[in-house]
């Protein structure tokens, strides 16, 4: 396993972290979605968002994207890093 602390700067410098971000972010949505509709018990998840999303633009409307397509409800606590509630 490699540690965050190792590319998360990599990334970050890089301007690809939003790319990872997005993919996180899918991956809880698709869960979500995956859980619902075979009836399980859906367990609340966080995931964290660099603060350099926030500089590229958009991160409202493609978390807002996301939690669309897979039919997460706005009132589902989606939280960014920190249990900050993600809202535009």
């Amino acid at each position: 396993m490699i540690s965050p602390g190792l590319f998360i700067p990599i990334l970050e410098e890089s301007r690809q972290i939003k790319k990872l971000d997005l993919y996180v972010l899918e991956e809880v949505c698709r869960l979500y979605r995956d859980q619902v509709d075979h009836g399980k018990t859906v367990i609340p998840t966080s995931f964290n968002l660099s603060r350099q999303d926030f500089f590229q633009g958009s991160i409202f409307a493609d978390v807002e994207e996301i939690r669309k397509r897979y039919q997460v409800p706005p009132g589902y606590a989606l939280r960014g890093g920190h249990g900050k509630r993600l809202r535009p």
